[in-house]
């Protein structure tokens, strides 16, 4: 998915149907861990054209590690709503309409040095022998695929938050 990743099949998204579809796919782990994940989707988006498919496994890969990171009684929130415009490269003098998917958790949160490789194939922050990774540079791709952007932010011991931006149209 990293090295040669499918181009991107365009389709309307609406946010609820997507959200509820992640939220009930990922309803016995949050179970098993006395999780919650809440959704929000602004009144201002009522849908987008992305790869559906794509999106989520770009959401489930960011919700399975908060899950993992965040262990029992943890909280995910998932927020859609209307971006930062950004320059139109169709029209230079006039933005362009983004969307904003933010997916925010109360796990441990990243150090200074796992958020400068969060998005390197391979890396992972857990001890040796678990797993390959994070899984995030498959999501980076799938993002700059749809010509959008991934900002991480993050403390250790407050959680993380991701903030996708994808062209709304």
């Amino acid at each position: 998915l990293f090295a040669r990743p499918p181009e991107p099949e365009y389709e309307e998204i609406v946010p609820n149907s997507l959200l509820e579809g992640l939220i009930e796919e990922l309803q016995e782990i949050t179970e098993q861990q006395e999780a919650q994940i809440k959704s929000h989707i602004a009144d201002d988006v009522v849908s987008f054209r992305a790869d559906a498919a794509q999106l989520r496994v770009v959401l489930r890969a960011m919700c399975t590690n908060a899950l993992e990171a965040s262990g029992m009684g943890g909280r995910i929130e998932i927020t859609v709503g209307r971006g930062p415009a950004r320059k139109s490269l169709a029209v230079p003098t006039s933005p362009a309409a983004t969307v904003q998917i933010t997916v925010r958790d109360n796990g441990p949160g990243f150090s200074e040095e796992e958020r400068e490789h969060l998005f390197d194939p391979f890396y992972s922050g857990r001890e040796a022998g678990r797993g390959l990774g994070f899984g995030l540079s498959k999501c980076w791709r799938i993002i700059r695929n749809h010509g959008g952007r991934i900002d991480v932010t993050s403390d250790p011991g407050c959680g993380a938050t991701f903030e996708i931006i994808l062209p709304a149209a």
